[in-house]
Order: structure tokens, then C-alpha cells, then sequence
């Protein structure tokens, strides 16, 4: 597997859009939410078989393939 990426890279490197990733957040207070999810513009969303998903209420801090 890859290693994590931070979201905010100073390359300005993002997560693929519209691509399912696999996503984390690790900050202070340790890491949680680790989840497959899919950028599309600056929005965060489950997969589904339909295509759509649903929106998250939170901004991973790490991706990665």
C-alpha cells in the first residue's frame, strides 16, 4: 500500500478526483475516520452502487491508494 499523503501537501497535490481513496484523519487527538472515500471539487463522499454516495461532515487530513 502507499503511504499517507497529507490532504493540505505544500505540492498542492490532491487526492484524484472522483476517485475512491483510501482517507484518514490524524491530528491531535490521534487518528480516526479512516474510511475509502471520493473527492470530487473540495467535497468528501462514501461510495455507493449508484454512483452518488454521501456527503461526510469533515475534511480528511491523509489519503492515500
Amino acid at each position: 500500500m502507499d503511504t499517507w499523503k497529507p490532504i493540505a501537501d505544500a505540492s498542492g497535490y490532491l487526492a484524484p478526483d472522483k476517485e475512491e481513496v483510501w482517507t484518514k484523519i490524524d491530528d491531535d487527538h490521534g487518528e480516526r475516520n479512516v474510511a475509502k472515500l471520493t473527492r470530487r471539487g473540495n467535497l468528501w463522499f462514501t461510495d455507493t452502487n449508484d454512483g452518488v454516495g454521501v456527503y461526510v461532515y469533515y475534511t480528511p487530513t491523509h489519503w492515500r491508494r
